[in-house]
């Protein structure tokens, strides 16, 4: 994981449900509700391939539930 793809592998760990490497990437100082080309944040990915207990711990760290994308 290197500083430059942070934002990237934040929404990849959340997308495949990585709490643990979302949490760190979140730790590391990657903004929560930063979004991919799509306008996809991590919580919607999370939520797309079901990955309920990763949208959880977004919810739970304070991910905006309200932020919609560019689709």
């Amino acid at each position: 994981m290197s500083i430059k793809n942070l934002p990237a592998d934040y929404l990849l760990a959340a997308q495949q449900g990585d709490i643990d490497k979302v949490k760190t990437c979140l730790a590391l100082g990657v903004d929560i509700n930063t979004c991919d080309r799509q306008g996809k944040t991590a919580i919607t990915l999370a939520s797309l391939y079901q990955q309920y207990a990763c949208v959880q711990a977004l919810i739970d760290a304070g991910a905006d539930i309200n932020k919609q994308d560019h689709t």
